[in-house]
């Protein structure tokens, strides 16, 4: 039953989640996790039995909703979700594009932004926004994992191949003083603080 004060409670620990749905009570546990206000409502990820690890919401009414099934058959995995362009972008994982940038739209609807790597995944991460441009950390096989952005439009770009011989592996990207600031790996240096300006 609901909490005397009306409140839903989107995570139940300590049960099997393999049984529970963010839009029931008191069975099992959906994992809720990255928290993102997008367009006035609370977006999540969220397990169920029914839809797997898939993208979810709070609306402003408190009412779960699944937001897209993008992996039907399994789970998508959203993560990094982060607003851009007043559009909310994430990483999303499906048999058809490996793990790439997916978005949704005010009108909801979620579409693929950029296939980094064709012929694989390109497992972007560490999404941050700067200088009008979604920047993040992607692999491909021609130049390793390296610094990559994105457009309002969704045309992607390497910035820098920074390790010629292998992947600098950016990390913890991060705005400071209008520059962004990541770690990353060069073979003269190890790893160290770069900047994009």
């Amino acid at each position: 039953t609901a909490p005397a004060d009306g409140d839903y409670y989107i995570g139940v620990s300590g049960f099997d989640n393999s049984q529970y749905d963010p839009t029931t009570l008191g069975v099992g546990s959906s994992n809720p996790a990255d928290f993102t206000v997008y367009n006035g409502e609370l977006y999540f990820t969220a397990f169920t039995a029914s839809s797997g690890r898939e993208l979810w919401k709070l609306t402003s009414a408190g009412v779960p909703q699944l937001v897209a099934d993008i992996h039907p058959a399994g789970s998508s995995d959203p993560r990094d979700l982060t607003v851009f362009n007043n559009e909310l972008f994430f990483t999303a994982d499906t048999p058809a594009y490996g793990r790439e940038i997916w978005k949704i739209n005010t009108a909801g609807t979620a579409s693929l932004v950029t296939d980094v790597f064709a012929d694989g995944s390109s497992d972007p991460g560490y999404l941050t926004v700067f200088n009008n441009a979604l920047y993040f950390a992607a692999f491909t096989t021609a130049t390793g994992r390296e610094l990559w952005r994105t457009t309002p439009g969704g045309v992607a770009s390497e910035v820098e191949d920074i390790d010629l011989f292998g992947s600098s592996d950016p990390a913890d990207l991060i705005v400071f003083n209008n520059e962004l600031y990541f770690s990353a790996s060069a073979p003269t240096t190890g790893r160290e603080l770069w900047k994009v300006d």
